[in-house]
């Protein structure tokens, strides 16, 4: 090989859109260490410090608060399947992308979809013409599934 190439080095910016973004140099510098294996004990530590710091972010005292590593997509998929299950009914309004992403996931959680497009930037209709009367599987304010009538969004 005659030319040698050289080490790539670019310049350092700082990148305002959704992704990829300017990573701290720290982040850098742990992405350059040797990697540990999922049950190295080393690794172990780091995920229950993790999880401690994500129990504290998150203001829970449930144990398996965990970083889900992936993308969007993998975060909004491990929600949905974790709290749908078949035959619940569920209202995605749709307003881009997302809200198709929304419900294929729910679809193949064995959900009843209902959905409310919108142009994007758009507003959805007002909650009397939402998918009519449409019990389900709602959050709760504390983040928990409940089962109730979509009537009266007050109940406990």
């Amino acid at each position: 090989m005659a030319d040698a190439i050289g080490e790539l080095n670019p310049p350092p910016r700082l990148l305002m859109g959704p992704g990829p973004i300017t990573c701290d140099p720290r982040v850098l510098r742990a992405m350059s260490v040797q990697l540990l294996g999922q049950f190295d004990p080393a690794f172990t530590a780091y995920m229950n410090e993790v999880m401690a710091l994500y129990r504290r972010l998150y203001q829970t005292a449930n144990r398996w608060t965990f970083l889900v590593d992936g993308t969007a997509r993998a975060g909004i998929e491990a929600i949905l399947v974790s709290l749908i299950s078949p035959g619940d009914r569920v209202l995605v309004p749709i307003f881009g992308r997302f809200g198709h992403l929304l419900c294929e996931i729910a679809r193949r959680c064995g959900a009843v979809v209902a959905s409310i497009e919108t142009d994007r930037g758009g507003d959805p209709p007002a909650p009397s013409a939402r998918a009519g009367d449409m019990p389900g599987r709602y959050l709760d304010d504390d983040g928990a599934a409940a089962r109730r009538d979509r009537r009266d969004l007050s109940a406990p």
